[in-house]
């Protein structure tokens, strides 16, 4: 069962919404798909630290709460944007709300910096949300090998889509 877009609102990311967006990791696991160089628990200091290189960082608030946020990490204008830092809090996941932020994302930077692909990278063991993606149109097409924070080897996955919504 997921939400109607209508009860959905988006915004800039305010001071306020930091201590909600750091609890939505519920663990390291969760933290490093979202925010893969972070420790666990997220704190607001590495938080701030993060968006001091993210462009359009965006919220979407549901029932009055804060429930997901994302922000491009690399807007070529013309060319591409890269969305980073996807997170949906754990109580609404599956609803719709994190698709429904990927098309405000993949929208605004077709319109606001006119380009011709949007890409997002996604770790391979991230299930739900490659599922999510490829519904959403991404294809991948590249990968390339990384380590998480105990070391091990993943596979971190780029995917683009030339859609808008």
């Amino acid at each position: 069962m997921g939400v109607r877009y209508s009860e959905l609102a988006v915004r800039d990311i305010e001071e306020r919404d930091y201590p909600l967006i750091c609890h939505m990791a519920q663990s390291q696991q969760d933290l490093f798909y979202s925010f893969p160089m972070a420790d666990f628990p997220l704190t607001e200091e590495a938080l701030k630290k993060e968006l001091q290189n993210r462009i359009d960082p965006l919220v979407v608030v549901y029932q009055g709460k804060t429930v997901a946020y994302a922000d491009f990490y690399r807007c070529q204008r013309g060319k591409k944007c890269s969305i980073g830092h996807v997170i949906v809090d754990p109580s609404v996941r599956g609803l719709g709300i994190g698709g429904y932020l990927l098309k405000v994302m993949a929208n605004r930077a077709f319109e606001a910096y006119s380009v011709a692909e949007v890409h997002v990278a996604c770790y391979s063991e991230n299930t739900a949300a490659l599922v999510l993606y490829t519904q959403l149109g991404f294809l991948p097409f590249s990968m390339e090998e990384r380590r998480d924070k105990d070391g091990r080897r993943v596979v971190l996955l780029h995917l683009k889509t030339n859609e808008v919504y």
